[in-house]
């Protein structure tokens, strides 16, 4: 069975990427930059979960 672990400095990446991307100037409106970064944080956490579910159940038998 393997996990993966997940650590925070992939949140610390997204955010950083967003704020390169993104082609805002005023500091004001990058204020939703970081609440997008963890949506998409608890996308990967969410995929990943259901992965490891699945996985667990294939290996104990159950479908």
């Amino acid at each position: 069975m393997s996990f993966c672990r997940v650590y925070p400095s992939y949140f610390k990446l997204q955010v950083c990427w967003l704020h390169l991307v993104t082609r805002i100037t005023y500091l004001c409106k990058l204020i939703g930059i970081p609440a997008f970064a963890a949506f998409l944080q608890l996308e990967l956490f969410w995929v990943r979960f259901l992965l490891f579910i699945n996985e667990i159940t294939f290996f104990d038998g159950h479908f």
